[in-house]
């Protein structure tokens, strides 16, 4: 049996990999800030919510035990 081989030129193989090396993004460090600076917001806010909202849900939950348990 003869294996055939084509003498047409064909790209090398990459292994799925793209052959140009990776360009980076001019302006990823500043939408990466920006990215970061909004989590950091998110968070804080939560935080702040949440320290205003479970004292007053602990003390909701008390009351309603205790007109419960009469």
């Amino acid at each position: 049996m003869a294996h055939k081989e084509s003498s047409a030129a064909s790209p090398p193989k990459t292994g799925g990999h793209s052959a140009e090396p990776a360009r980076l993004d001019a302006d990823f460090d500043v939408r990466w800030a920006a990215w970061h600076a909004r989590g950091v917001s998110h968070e804080r806010a939560v935080r702040r919510k949440f320290l205003i909202l479970a004292p007053v849900l602990a003390i909701a939950a008390a009351i309603v035990y205790a007109l419960l348990r009469q």
